[in-house]
């Protein structure tokens, strides 16, 4: 059995698939939106339509919309789509060369949980493309798989968008477009204007305006449009859970979850003195699997990634970190004179503790600097002052 590691999502849809989102209708009355989006760092996230009548559904996903139909058996409602959804690329290696593996999701488990959780099952097949198997498919999924942890949300239940004003900055909205490979979009600072915003890293100033439905619709430069809504904030952290949605003919053609936050004013990590601490991630805070950067008071420093059920921890060295402005880089070595670079603008200061940043990280390799993490929204927590340990 092969095994496949997850490569990246499909972002482009074929002209007929994408037609066929454009001509499906917009809900109708009486019809009830619910947002299914992953409870830890994943990204997942689904737009489900439930039908008045007729036991009709629309999903919009990672992989695009389609329309369908469900059974309901009063503990789940098992959902099959009349276009399936293109998730993710897969990649692996055999003896012919690379191995690629496309995923179509043709069925999705939905079981609606109390307090507004939800688990979902993505049920489909992956074809292989290319290496020793081509064209060989494989199942995935089942009615009876426990399926993802998600939070529910009634889309008429969403927080309020009011705030978005002139002036007002956000980090995490994105207006990067996936290629072949690529995970992720790069999120930004986006900074608020007259009917506009204006991207930060880009400079790209583009038309933006809250629609009746509560999504901040943008025209991007290509033309194409994105969308965005609010679905929660976290009082504690300040952090935010947005949609961030494909927009066409008034309704969503794909959508993702993203981290989102607003900037404040005087964010950073004052002096190499104050920021020698022992900083958890924010994306495995709160799971069996934290990961943390101590950076110590002379400018080295360790990764530290601990697995709570196996009692273990796996330790990276950082060779050297320090500040270029405001933003603190840490470098570590990948090997001869290879080096990755990660790098953290700050954002918010949300008390003493907690930091918010634009993190990114770069590999250099054989004098050619490759993006390993594109700029993503994260914060990072004080746990406690950094202190080597005994050589």
């Amino acid at each position: 059995m092969i095994r496949f590691h997850r490569l990246g999502r499909g972002a482009a849809m074929s002209a007929a698939v994408l037609s066929a989102c454009l001509a499906m209708p917009a809900a109708a009355a009486g019809t009830k939106s619910t947002a299914y989006y992953a409870s830890d760092s994943n990204d997942t996230a689904y737009l489900i339509d439930w039908y008045a009548t007729g036991n009709k559904v629309r999903v919009a996903g990672q992989g695009g919309a389609s329309t369908g139909t469900y059974v309901d058996d009063g503990t789940q409602k098992l959902i099959t789509l009349a276009t399936p959804l293109s998730e993710t690329w897969l990649y692996t290696y055999d003896d012919c060369g690379t191995v690629y593996a496309k995923s179509a999701v043709r069925q999705l488990v939905v079981r609606d949980l109390p307090g507004g959780l939800a688990q979902t099952v993505p049920i489909g097949e992956y074809t292989q493309i290319g290496g020793c198997h081509e064209g060989e498919v494989t199942p995935f999924g089942s009615v009876t798989d426990e399926g993802a942890g998600m939070n529910r949300l009634a889309m008429n239940a969403r927080p309020a968008m009011d705030d978005l004003q002139f002036g007002l900055e956000i980090a995490g909205f994105s207006e990067d477009h996936l290629a072949f490979a690529e995970t992720t979009y790069a999120q930004d600072v986006v900074t608020f204007l007259d009917n506009r915003v204006r991207f930060r890293a880009t400079g790209d100033t583009v038309p933006a305006a809250v629609n009746a439905k509560k999504w901040l619709v943008m025209t991007l430069p290509q033309g194409d449009q994105r969308a965005f809504t609010r679905l929660a904030v976290n009082n504690t952290t300040q952090g935010e859970t947005w949609l961030m949605a494909g927009w066409a003919k008034d309704q969503a053609t794909w959508t993702t979850k993203i981290q989102v936050v607003k900037t404040l004013e005087g964010a950073s990590f004052g002096t190499v003195a104050q920021a020698s601490r022992k900083w958890e991630s924010g994306l495995f805070r709160g799971t069996r699997t934290p990961f943390f950067i101590y950076l110590y008071g002379d400018t080295t420093g360790e990764r530290v990634q601990k697995d709570l059920d196996a009692g273990t921890e796996r330790r990276t060295p950082i060779s050297e970190w320090g500040f270029q402005g405001l933003t603190l880089w840490q470098e570590r070595p990948l090997g001869g004179d290879d080096v990755a670079v990660r790098r953290w603008q700050p954002l918010r200061n949300e008390g003493t503790k907690t930091h918010w940043v634009l993190e990114s990280e770069s590999w250099v390799r054989s004098g050619v600097d490759t993006v390993s993490i594109k700029p993503r929204v994260n914060y990072y927590v004080d746990t406690g002052k950094a202190v080597p340990a005994a050589r």
